[in-house]
């Protein structure tokens, strides 16, 4: 029996694959190993997934996490998992090679994840040949939800949208300036409090204001993250995440202006890591 996971900052997609080929999907909140540490990854994952999983535990674990990037943040998961599951195999890797091997099995291309953070990199068919690391919420994470709700909020609240548009983002979000600021710069995820608000652009691409919001967010991206790439002109940009999957169009038409394709898109890797592992 396998479990795959993928976390990204948001939530974690939990996919248990039986000998008979039986699936059986759990969700948890998301886990982010710059954020969290072995025993809140364990407070969570406890009454979150374990104590729902009325089953023999898995013979293996694959887990692609946020953060999880450097030896001492995968040991760190990997300390929490192995007191959950202390007789399973146990593997934590990267979320990006997690979506490298959702998207391009054993193909090269460049692997760009769009979801509450963002991150890029090259990708031989085998492992990550090239990688630009993203900084993070505060210094980096350009094109992601977060910083796609930091552009809007920070525009409704210096009064730069135009009347109408203000106004459906007050009556969809019911926001003050104070209670933002607290939430920002003294709650807990404030990476994923902001993501949320990058929904408001879904039905407002017709604002000319809230497009090029969108479609500057996308370009930063593209320039920091995957124009750095050697050679970038030769691979099709491939993109796993919510914001990727939902802003396709937009997506597209940047990567169009700096003459590159568009290759695979899909909102969640964890149907292509099924294959992968199953291969």
């Amino acid at each position: 029996m396998k479990l795959i996971a993928d976390s990204g900052g948001t939530k974690t997609e939990w996919l248990l694959i039986a000998p008979d080929g039986t699936q059986t999907s759990y969700i948890t909140q998301g886990i982010n190993a710059y954020f969290h540490t072995s025993e809140s990854i364990y407070e969570i994952l406890k009454p979150e997934l374990l104590d729902n999983m009325n089953v023999a535990p898995p013979a293996e674990i694959f887990f692609y996490g946020a953060g999880c990037a450097t030896a001492d943040r995968q040991g760190m998961v990997h300390h929490a998992l192995s007191r959950l599951f202390p007789n399973s195999q146990i593997t934590v890797q990267h979320d990006l090679i997690g979506a490298c091997r959702a998207l391009c099995g054993n193909e090269a291309g460049i692997v760009c994840i769009l979801g509450t953070g963002s991150n890029a990199c090259l990708y031989d068919g085998n492992e990550i040949a090239s990688e630009e690391r993203s900084l993070g919420y505060i210094l980096g994470d350009e094109g992601s939800g977060a910083y796609l709700g930091k552009q809007i909020v920070t525009a409704y609240l210096q009064n730069r949208l135009a009347p109408s548009i203000a106004k459906d983002f007050a009556n969809q979000f019911d926001i003050t300036r104070s209670e933002l600021l607290e939430r920002v710069y003294r709650g807990e995820y404030p990476n994923r409090y902001l993501a949320q608000f990058s929904r408001f652009f879904i039905d407002h691409l017709h604002d000319e204001d809230c497009y090029a919001m969108v479609f500057e967010s996308f370009a930063d991206f593209i320039d920091r993250y995957v124009c750095t790439i050697p050679n970038h002109m030769e691979y099709k940009v491939h993109c796993s995440g919510s914001v990727g999957f939902y802003y396709k169009k937009v997506f597209e038409r940047v990567l169009w202006a700096k003459r590159m394709e568009l290759g695979k898109v899909i909102h969640t890797p964890i149907e292509g890591l099924m294959e992968y592992h199953e291969r």
